[in-house]
């Protein structure tokens, strides 16, 4: 009877290693400069149903690393597109204040990623168990 749940409990922790480690390539395979295709899909990532707790570090981890990066990267590329519009006259606080706010998702984006990378690299060290 142990060793049953034991074996199930094997199962289970491997689908669901697998099920998050195949989510986060699809998320850092998807092109760079697609910042909404890469926040929809780092949203997929966090809504992975998991419960193990390797499984649930990589993907709060990384799903919320890369939702922070997509958002900064969107309000530079906003910000970029502004300043390249001759026609428009900015406020130059407000955009100051968009710039700050992106540098602030970076800042909180960066130790996720971090540790996104070291629970993705124990999630790919398991498979072999």
């Amino acid at each position: 009877m142990v060793l049953t749940v034991l074996l199930l409990g094997c199962g289970k922790e491997r689908e669901e290693r697998d099920k998050v480690l195949a989510a986060i390539d699809r998320l850092q395979e998807a092109p760079a400069r697609d910042h909404a295709g890469r926040r929809a899909l780092a949203q997929e990532l966090l809504g992975v149903a998991v419960e193990t707790p390797a499984a649930v570090r990589a993907r709060d981890a990384c799903g919320n690393a890369y939702v922070k990066l997509a958002e900064s990267n969107q309000l530079s590329e906003a910000l970029e597109k502004e300043l390249a519009d001759a026609s428009k006259k900015s406020d130059p606080a407000d955009l100051v204040k968009r710039l700050e706010e992106s540098e602030n998702l970076i800042k909180e984006a960066e130790p996720l990623l971090a540790t996104c990378m070291a629970a993705k690299g124990d999630l790919v060290a398991a498979v072999g168990r």
